[in-house]
């Protein structure tokens, strides 16, 4: 005889917008990582989760969370652009260094 099936936990707007939060988390610990393709993907995979979100209304039991939410979310949006100006700063410093190389060889090139 088959056990009977369990009742499935429904997915609330709630538990799914913590998917997001924890996305958004991840994003951010990447960062610090300087994993930023990784980071591009999770974005995409963010924004069609938000899309999915809030096509329904939130019920009004949630809005306070999803309130909070909303704003920790742009918080670490803040973070993520600040650790991607410093990424790029690095880049810029570093290219800079490489194109300085690059003029050097090819003057002492010149020279030769």
């Amino acid at each position: 005889m088959l056990a009977p099936l369990s009742t499935p936990t429904p997915i609330t707007h709630d538990s799914r917008f913590d998917d997001i939060l924890q996305l958004s988390r991840r994003m951010l610990a990447d960062a610090s990582d300087g994993k930023w393709a990784d980071i591009i993907s999770m974005q995409s995979k963010r924004q069609r989760l938000m899309d999915l979100f809030f096509a329904t209304p939130v019920p009004p039991e949630e809005a306070v969370t999803v309130a909070n939410g909303i704003r920790e979310m742009l918080d670490i949006d803040r973070e993520l652009i600040d650790h991607s100006k410093q990424a790029m700063s690095g880049l810029s410093t570093d290219l800079n260094k490489i194109n300085h190389g690059m003029k050097a060889q090819q003057a002492y090139a010149d020279n030769m």
